[in-house]
């Protein structure tokens, strides 16, 4: 993380959660107080980079055809639709899909197995389930 302002002690309680709302609240950067100082701490471009990678690994999940994005953006219409609920329905009638692997490399025209939709029923009714 990288110090993006500081607040030089020392300095009133006014002053304090001037900087407070300015940096965490609009800014969203992590306040951290010091002996010295108040900082406004933000993520770098490569932690960022980062944090955005595993967010995107986390919105997939492993089933027999590899990693599926949870929602999916449609192309050409800029929509974006679940997977499960809005998508699953179209490949129970044999619509070709592209999927990738979990270094993002394409396979094109892929046809889904019984088991397949088997599985993504069940994370369905998981979902509905067991969600909190």
């Amino acid at each position: 993380m990288e110090i993006k302002a500081v607040l030089q002690k020392p300095y009133t309680e006014e002053e304090r959660i001037d900087f407070v709302v300015e940096y965490n609240h609009r800014h969203n950067f992590l306040i951290n107080e010091t002996e010295n100082e108040l900082q406004a701490l933000a993520y770098t471009e490569s932690e960022l980079r980062k944090q955005e990678e595993e967010t995107f690994q986390k919105e997939f999940f492993q089933t027999s055809l590899g990693y599926i994005r949870r929602s999916v953006y449609i192309e050409g219409t800029n929509e974006v639709k679940n997977f499960l609920s809005d998508i699953l329905p179209l490949l129970e009638v044999g619509v070709p899909i592209i999927t990738y692997n979990a270094d993002k490399t394409q396979n094109r025209d892929i046809f889904v197995t019984e088991s397949f939709l088997k599985e993504c029923k069940q994370q369905m009714l998981t979902d509905f389930y067991f969600k909190n």
